[in-house]
């Protein structure tokens, strides 16, 4: 992630926590999106729900938004899609689990 750190990490804890619920990538995207105070922040994920909403897979709608979303967390994603369990190579990056 690029910018502040405290903003992602709590951004990633949230959405990985979302999806081991059992919520989908949008819906979790969405009860995430007005969370953090960091505007860029919310303004990506936002603009990445407007992504997965129209087709694109997750990893794909990150990739467009690289100034906020960095090659290991698209990387990371990528992996998690082809594996099917995505909140773990997201809980990885947090560098712990919730």
């Amino acid at each position: 992630m690029k910018g502040n750190t405290g903003d992602f990490i709590q951004f990633l804890t949230e959405f990985t926590a979302l999806l081991r619920a059992g919520l989908t990538v949008p819906d979790a995207l969405n009860q995430c999106a007005d969370r953090p105070s960091n505007k860029p922040l919310s303004k990506a994920i936002y603009l990445v729900l407007k992504d997965v909403m129209s087709g694109c897979s997750f990893s794909d709608a990150l990739y467009k938004h690289q100034n906020v979303f960095d090659s290991f967390m698209v990387s990371a994603v990528i992996t998690g899609e082809s594996s099917g369990n995505l909140h773990e190579p997201l809980t990885k990056i947090r560098g712990n689990d919730v």
